[in-house]
């Protein structure tokens, strides 16, 4: 956590890291280049992740797509020629408790989750008015970078979701592809 500390007034200084940035009392002096560039970086890589967070959601849209048509197709199958034994009908047991698994995951994956995208602009407003503009790019950039750690804690999330459902859909359409096969061969219930 930043530190800020002031050398007999004249100055105003931000400890971080062991490394010490100087920044200027006098609000009329602009920021220091590296600090807009840093801060301009910063809302570039909060914005790319934003867009991989919807990525995600997308990804997790069409596999609740498909996981909604095999278990229609499943069932369909079902309706058309049941199971003639009771090892083909707990096959298809375990075809609709694995697609129920994936569907699971994907409301996981769905489930909302805070995701800030700063800089708030009301909070700003409030808390740093009168401050150099240095002060109010550290502030600004400090926040991103909790952001994007927060981000990624999100985005690793719906990836583990994204990734459990996937497996369960393929051992859902495996098995329910076997099944479907085996009533076939066996000539469906008599």
């Amino acid at each position: 956590m930043p530190e800020l500390r002031s050398d007999d007034g004249l100055q105003l200084a931000v400890q971080h890291n062991a490394s010490v940035i100087e920044l200027s009392p006098d609000k009329d002096k602009p920021a220091h280049p590296a600090a807009r560039v840093i801060t301009e970086m910063s809302m570039a890589s909060l914005d790319r992740q934003l867009n991989q967070l919807n990525s995600l959601d997308a990804k997790a849209s069409y596999l609740g797509a498909a996981t909604f048509a095999l278990l229609a197709g499943f069932l369909v199958a079902l309706t058309t020629k049941p199971p003639a034994t009771t090892r083909l009908e707990d096959l298809a047991v375990a075809v609709v408790a694995f697609t129920a698994g994936a569907l699971v995951s994907i409301g996981y994956t769905w489930w909302p989750r805070p995701v800030d995208a700063p800089p708030n602009p009301l909070g700003l407003r409030e808390r740093h008015w009168d401050d150099p503009e240095e002060a109010v790019l550290r502030a600004v950039s400090d926040r991103i970078a909790t952001t994007f750690e927060d981000g990624r804690t999100v985005e690793r999330k719906k990836a583990f979701g994204i990734k459990l459902g996937i497996l369960f859909l393929g051992f859902a359409t495996v098995l329910g592809t076997l099944d479907v096969l085996l009533i076939i061969a066996s000539g469906g219930a008599r």
